[in-house]
């Protein structure tokens, strides 16, 4: 069985007030031309379809349009599963709909398992079986009324994990009736320490905030969503992001897999992204930095590139914002969203740029850190109040959905 895994598209992303919209729908054409060519038996995509739960209308047109165009590809078999930043109600409100067409949407933590086991066919002939595992909350899993410590609940979490996954592999084998085909697990979860990316949100609590890999059953291969980069450790795989998420994301390369799959063998190829659109970072003097600026060259078909700079502060701040605004004039087909002038703040966000002070782009986890950092905590209890928080608002998303 021939697969291609992605994950985590992030579709409606507003990008410091931008549209992210003409570099997904490139990357969405591309996609369906690598699955018509290759000829592929099922797209799996990991999760975090969307970026908000309440996704724009011209997030979910693109998500539509692309699912139309795939049903004219060879490839008969698509499985979507929910993350962290979908809805499972938006997901879910298509699923008896698409299930006919074999577009299999699993939105979020089912109750049973064994409801989300798909089999795969090509010529009438079952191929393999994909167990659609979507993003596991702790609500999900356990009495979030129950009272524990956060090391031990983490460590409830993580048992409740590797018991889904244990029943899903059960249903799984159950489901080939003894016959050698490969199985295949999905999940959108933290099994690495840290993922360095801005854009990635933690999505447990505790002391721990990763799930064990060793604790997963034998599946062939495991398509993992959550982590913006390309991850593979032996049969389990993070596909990563196909386009850059955030400026500490733009010198990487991304990737879709394609896995061929039998009960004995797992290829996994990485498949380059084109990049649709430059991401720049730029560090060092005022006058350094324009003429770099005015140096610099774009690769990508989609204008304008997206720029950050990191200042070195002047002697003289009196002009530095009018400097900031020359060099925002200064090429057409350059956009700077983002000014960090270094060793006055953390970050200074100047007068002049459009959209880059917007509250849509200051996490919850990142501006109620900044509120403890202003009172006297100690870093323990820093880290806990910022764990209960996140508990607290992941609890608050899924009543949402």
């Amino acid at each position: 069985m021939k697969i291609v895994h992605t994950s985590d598209w992030h579709l409606g992303q507003r990008f410091f007030g931008e549209s992210r919209e003409t570099e997904h729908r490139a990357f969405l054409d591309w996609l369906v031309n690598i699955i018509d060519r290759d000829d592929i038996d099922a797209l799996v995509i990991s999760g975090d379809i969307f970026d908000i739960k309440n996704p724009p209308s011209y997030a979910k047109r693109l998500y539509n349009d692309f699912l139309a165009k795939t049903r004219e590809t060879k490839c008969k078999n698509i499985i979507i599963i929910g993350g962290n930043h979908d809805s499972s109600l938006v997901l879910d409100e298509q699923k008896k709909l698409l299930k006919p067409l074999k577009i299999f949407i699993v939105g979020g933590g089912a109750t049973k398992p064994e409801d989300t086991i798909f089999k795969i066919e090509r010529d009438n002939k079952l191929i393999g079986v994909i167990s659609a595992i979507a993003y596991l909350s702790e609500t999900n899993l356990r009495d979030s009324k129950k009272s524990s410590e956060e090391r031990d609940r983490a460590k409830e979490l993580e048992n409740a994990i590797a018991r889904y996954y244990k029943r899903a592999y059960r249903a799984s084998k159950r489901a080939i009736k003894n016959r050698n085909l490969p199985l295949i697990a999905t999940g959108h979860l933290s099994t690495l320490r840290r993922e360095h990316s801005e854009s990635v949100r933690d999505i447990y609590i505790g002391k721990i905030e990763l799930f064990d890999k060793k604790r997963f059953p034998p599946f062939d291969y495991i398509a993992l969503g959550h982590y913006h980069r390309r991850v593979v450790s032996k049969n389990i795989a993070y596909s990563g992001s196909p386009i850059i998420l955030s400026f500490d994301e733009a010198k990487h390369k991304k990737y879709i897999l394609e896995v061929d799959i039998s009960a004995d063998n797992l290829n996994i190829k990485d498949i380059e992204v084109p990049k649709f659109r430059d991401l720049f970072t730029l560090e060092g003097d005022i006058l350094d930095i324009e003429k770099r600026l005015k140096e610099l060259k774009l690769n990508s078909p989609i204008k304008p590139a997206f720029v950050q700079l990191k200042l070195n502060p002047p002697k003289n701040l009196m002009h530095l914002n009018s400097k900031i605004d020359e060099l925002t004039n200064l090429r057409k087909d350059i956009k700077i969203l983002k000014v960090i002038v270094k060793k006055i703040s953390d970050e200074i966000m100047l007068d002049g740029l459009e959209d880059i002070n917007r509250l849509e782009n200051i996490s919850p986890e990142g501006l109620f850190l900044k509120r403890l950092e202003a009172e006297d905590f100690t870093k323990e209890a820093r880290e806990k109040l910022l764990n209960r928080f996140i508990q607290i608002k992941n609890m608050v998303e899924l009543d949402e959905n």
